[in-house]
């Protein structure tokens, strides 16, 4: 048990290990000035504008096959589920402080499913990793509405600025409710029978190039959205003097509450007996850092930069040990 412990972690640490050294390099260039912050901001408009709408539609028209297994309805409802609850006991804590600091809230509920997630499951799990791959895309379903409408809303708004129905029109959740839409309406099946355009047809030719030119730009999206969290970063003067207390609040439900709690609904309903790598995901989905898109948001529409590009590094640090205590601890007891 202690030396599957000592390799969990080991192998989590280093996969995430790639992603940080990512993120300093872009640090590095803005500090030396070879990025200035315009072109970060530019880079910002891209992601959120053009490469995260792309990834979205592409990974829901290729991967989301609701016939496949007869429980996928639960990645969705689980990823709205985990989303509302880290955000509702963040809510209970900083309740005397609402709404001044109800941007803390969506860094316990809003978490990094796809950039974190997809290349551990890659290093930890690659013969089952085409199962875990569309696990991530259909979370990524039932959180894509929460995080850019409430999240959104949440991250970027003001004290007094209220909840509006059109902070849900921006570019990720267009290009998400239209990729839902064509495949729960048929349509996809019609266009793609059997997961592919239809080989030597008009139809087929300009529907397999329109999806091949999605997936060209949705697969920028991982790389430009570390650099731009790391570049950011770079530009901070980070300080904690006035978030000791928040942070400590943030990490507490995010890195120990609700892995915790993940951990035991899994046992009760016996998910690690009857699907262990679902059970496996909601682990490291349950101690995954906030998302990178946190930054994006505000780096694109408004926020307190400052506060919260500390927060997000302080909790990225924290996770490069959470994330693999908590697989190693599961692998060790249920796996």
């Amino acid at each position: 048990m202690l030396n599957m412990f000592i390799h969990s972690s080991a192998t989590t640490f280093l996969a995430m290990l790639k992603i940080f050294l990512v993120m300093l390099t872009a640090g590095f260039l803005v500090r030396r000035r070879v990025l200035t912050p315009e072109h970060i901001k530019g880079l910002t408009a891209a992601a959120v504008d053009v490469f995260l709408p792309c990834m979205a539609f592409h990974s829901i028209m290729t991967n989301l096959k609701p016939g496949e297994f007869d429980i996928w309805w639960t990645l969705p409802v689980a990823a709205g589920i985990m989303a509302l609850g880290g955000i509702g006991l963040a809510a209970l804590l900083f309740a005397r402080e609402l709404p001044e600091k109800r941007n803390m809230l969506p860094f316990t509920g809003i978490h990094n499913s796809t950039n974190m997630v997809l290349p551990l499951g890659a290093l930890l799990y690659p013969d089952q990793f085409h199962l875990f791959s569309i696990y991530v895309f259909l979370f990524l379903t039932g959180q894509t509405p929460i995080i850019w409408s409430i999240g959104k809303h949440m991250t970027t708004a003001t004290a007094d600025e209220r909840f509006q129905w059109k902070d849900f029109l921006n570019p990720p959740m267009i290009s998400t409710l239209i990729a839902l839409v064509l495949v729960f309406s048929g349509l996809r099946d019609i266009l793609m029978p059997a997961g592919q355009p239809v080989v030597g047809s008009i139809t087929g030719s300009i529907v397999d190039v329109f999806l091949a030119t999605i997936k060209l730009l949705g697969d920028a999206t991982i790389p430009v959205a570390l650099f731009i969290l790391g570049g950011v970063l770079g530009n901070i003067r980070i300080r904690f003097d006035n978030i000791r207390w928040d942070l400590l609040r943030v990490i507490f439900i995010k890195f120990i509450l609700l892995p915790s709690l993940t951990f035991l609904i899994a046992i009760l309903t016996g998910l690690h007996h009857s699907h262990p790598l679902l059970a496996a995901f909601f682990i490291i989905q349950s101690a995954a850092p906030p998302a990178v898109v946190i930054i994006l948001q505000v780096n694109r529409y408004g926020g307190d930069e400052q506060k919260l590009g500390s927060m997000l590094l302080v909790t990225y640090l924290v996770c490069l040990l959470a994330l693999p205590f908590w697989l190693a601890l599961w692998n060790g007891i249920a796996g």
